[in-house]
């Protein structure tokens, strides 16, 4: 844990100050490089292009302008005919810090990651600590 001032003025109060967790360097870099080699190959094989469709942030040269756009057409077309519209919308708060490891693993199945590198993201993020 780190103590962070809140305040350039620091004069080493526990009020002043925020206390943050970092995650290890180690898993940091590694968690880093991953992503820079997955996406790469995501984007270049187009693997993800069955779920691209419901993800629009997930991969580099993504948008979600598209389906906030078609949105605003449907808000528009129900006000100008008079139709009635419903919209559930789900809250993404925190949404990476709670993916359940057994979906990800069946996920990264589906798309055909090799076993060995699955059972390592699993086991890295299996039973985690700051």
């Amino acid at each position: 844990m780190w103590p962070i001032a809140k305040k350039l003025n620091y004069s080493e109060h526990l009020d002043q100050i925020q206390p943050i967790t970092l995650i290890d360097y180690l898993r940091k870099i590694f968690i880093k490089l991953f992503t820079q080699k997955s996406t790469k190959s995501l984007l270049k094989y187009d693997i993800l292009a069955i779920l691209a469709f419901a993800n629009n942030v997930a991969l580099l040269f993504t948008s979600t302008i598209l389906p906030i756009q078609q949105l605003q057409h449907i808000q528009e077309d129900t006000r100008l005919n008079n139709k009635e519209l419903w919209i559930i919308l789900q809250d993404m708060f925190k949404a990476y810090n709670t993916v359940h490891l057994f979906f990800l693993k069946q996920v990264l199945e589906c798309i055909k990651l090799f076993i060995a590198i699955i059972n390592l993201l699993i086991n890295f993020f299996t039973k985690r600590t700051n």
